[in-house]
């Protein structure tokens, strides 16, 4: 190979690495984000059937631990209130969200485009809970109702929505949820931009 043969091969090989480096990113940050997200979705799988085994009510709560508060748990709230007023225990069932990806409360995208048929709640709102029959409620004095009333006084049927994004490099951010309808059905999604898949 002469000299000139050599830096035309390294100069494509550049060029095809700095093309290919950006989605090999964007890929990574995905499979954590929608790792994510199947974690929660398997916590709240687990409070469903807990509900149900133990004939009560069970909520899962989302808190921060360690320095900063940088790290996200989910768990499902086995204390006598079961309220997400007690702290978090390591005997709870729980989920820890890896890397920097953190649950969002507001500023996600619109789920307009999701295919629900029902309007979630948004976990700030009230925890999910799941009633002895699996299904979806909002507790209120000890009782697990199968609808909801928020501030603005509208009752609605009780369905949660949670919804986790990702800082990534370049300072975009991705986006995944996962939704209880009120039959109590958990479905994971990923936005793709555009749309929610």
């Amino acid at each position: 190979m002469s000299m000139v043969e050599l830096v035309i091969v390294v100069a494509v090989t550049m060029v095809l690495a700095a093309i290919l480096l950006p989605n090999i990113i964007n890929t990574t940050y995905n499979i954590r984000l929608r790792s994510a997200a199947n974690d929660v979705s398997g916590l709240l799988q687990q409070a469903h059937f807990r509900a149900i085994r133990d004939n009560t009510y069970y909520p899962v709560c989302s808190t921060t631990i360690g320095s900063n508060n940088r790290t996200t748990l989910f768990f499902i709230d086995m204390s006598a209130t079961r309220n997400c007023s007690a702290s978090w225990s390591n005997t709870y069932p729980t989920v820890q969200l890896g890397g920097n990806v953190t649950r969002q409360t507001s500023g996600y995208p619109a789920i307009t485009s999701m295919s629900l048929g029902f309007t979630p709640l948004v976990a700030s709102a009230s925890p999910p809970y799941f009633s002895s029959r699996g299904t979806p409620c909002s507790v209120n004095n000890n009782l697990c109702l199968n609808v909801y009333t928020p501030p603005s006084g509208t009752t609605v049927i009780a369905a949660y929505g949670i919804f986790l994004t990702d800082s990534r490099p370049g300072g975009g951010s991705g986006w995944s949820a996962v939704t209880v309808s009120p039959a109590g059905r958990v479905r994971t999604w990923m936005w793709d931009g555009s749309k929610w898949e």
